[in-house]
């Protein structure tokens, strides 16, 4: 039963939302993509890789924040779970249409109502956090190409702090805390100063209370133990020769 569902949403319910030209269902269309993708796996993303790569692609850089929004976050989610061999075949594509959004600039339009400049951070925010996922987890197709991988992550760090949304904002920091604490040195590695100063500006930011303080227990431990492991990094940083003077230069 639940076989037949999923199909007839992939073969025809998916299809006519995308081709609607209706914001709420194309919306709605991207949002059941994603979950079909996170819960069913890269076997089943296999089946789905023509339609993402057709229909799905282009709403990341959507003049509509809350398509780009759910679209990017997309892209987030098909990195994490569609395996190395899919995600390979649209890694450029992907990575080529997160990187337009995030260089979208607002309007003067958006600019006046705050709603509309907070819906065009959000999207933009999950645009740089999706960046973030393909380095997180798919080191194995990075690897083919080290070149763009180096590119790819100098390009994310410069993209953060995320500062809007805040979920998007702890995910990607503890990410980060994590890629300092085990490979400074191939963080570093292109330009220890500059990375520094930018390492310290991100830190900087994520000590503020706002990206800690969470509803219920479990998320407040989390975010102290985020917390512990971005002070980690810190004296990681502030021991290590080079990075040390323009890290504290910064502060």
């Amino acid at each position: 039963m639940v076989a037949d569902l999923v199909s007839t949403l992939r073969s025809k319910l998916l299809m006519e939302a995308f081709a609607s030209g209706e914001q709420k269902r194309q919306k709605f269309a991207l949002f059941v993509l994603d979950d079909i993708v996170e819960h069913l796996g890269p076997n089943y993303f296999g089946l789905l890789i023509t339609k993402f790569r057709k229909d799905c692609l282009q709403f990341v850089t959507s003049n509509t924040s809350s398509l780009r929004q759910a679209a990017a976050y997309g892209v987030g989610v098909i990195a994490k779970s569609s395996g190395p061999e899919h995600f390979g075949a649209i890694m450029e594509e992907c990575l080529a249409a997160l990187k337009a959004g995030i260089e979208k600039t607002p309007t003067a339009k958006i600019k006046e109502k705050k709603i509309k400049l907070n819906q065009f951070n959000h999207a933009r925010d999950n645009a740089i956090a999706s960046l973030g996922k393909v380095i997180q987890y798919r080191q194995d197709t990075l690897a083919t190409n080290p070149a763009m991988a180096g590119e790819l992550l100098q390009y994310w760090l410069n993209c953060l702090p995320i500062t809007n949304d805040l979920e998007e904002a702890f995910s990607q920091v503890d990410y980060l805390a994590d890629f300092v604490n085990t490979n400074l040195a191939g963080l570093a590695a292109a330009d220890p100063a500059a990375t520094a100063h930018r390492l310290a500006l991100i830190f900087g930011e994520y000590f503020d209370d706002k990206y800690i303080f969470w509803e219920d227990d479990m998320k407040c431990e989390k975010a102290k133990a985020c917390k512990l492991k971005i002070a980690n990094a810190v004296r990681l940083i502030m021991s290590t020769p080079v990075i040390s003077d323009a890290f504290k230069a910064t502060c």
